[in-house]
């Protein structure tokens, strides 16, 4: 895996350090850091965000970071990111990485079937604001891999369906590596 850095970024507009992704990409566990060739560290933002709030329906959208093709690649921000926010984010662009790789997951019946039955557990639709807003699966995919990360029993506790489909997708994804 590779971190890649522009000579000249503008650490005006770029507030995550190597050693800080380094950090926080080794506390990810190794399933999802297989995902991962790449992360690009830049200081612009993201040329697809006026498709991505067409698609989304979010005014004024602008990507924190985007995956899915095995890059992480983070846009420009003003701010510094906690280590805790990083490791959400790294877990959520790994799980779009992770989710291509298995053919989209997110969009299969039985995604959407134990999303369906996790609503009656925990009232909500998706797992978070952001893939409420953005009505979209393969967000919602990506933001419960994260979830699952970051906070396994509560996440198992409040959404236990999408939570045996990330365990079934941790067991296949060990025995392939044991192989």
């Amino acid at each position: 895996m590779d971190f890649v850095v522009p000579k000249d970024i503008n650490p005006r507009f770029q507030h995550i350090s190597i050693e800080q992704l380094g950090k926080q990409f080794n506390e990810l566990p190794v399933w999802l850091q297989e995902t991962v060739k790449e992360v690009q560290l830049l200081d612009y933002r993201n040329p697809q965000d006026e498709y991505w709030e067409k698609t989304y329906g979010i005014k004024n959208f602008t990507s924190f970071a985007t995956g899915g093709t095995g890059t992480i690649t983070f846009y420009k921000n003003r701010k510094k990111i906690s280590d805790s926010y990083l490791l959400e984010v790294l877990a959520h662009e790994s799980g779009h990485n992770l989710d291509r790789n298995l053919g989209r997951v997110s969009n299969t019946k039985k995604w959407k079937d134990a999303a369906t039955k996790d609503y009656k557990v925990s009232g909500d639709a998706y797992v978070s604001s952001y893939a409420t807003r953005a009505k979209s699966y393969v967000e919602d995919f990506a933001d419960s891999i994260s979830g699952y990360c970051t906070d396994t029993e509560f996440f198992k506790k409040t959404y236990p369906n999408r939570s045996k489909i990330i365990e079934e997708i941790v067991r296949n994804q060990e025995k392939q590596k044991s192989r």
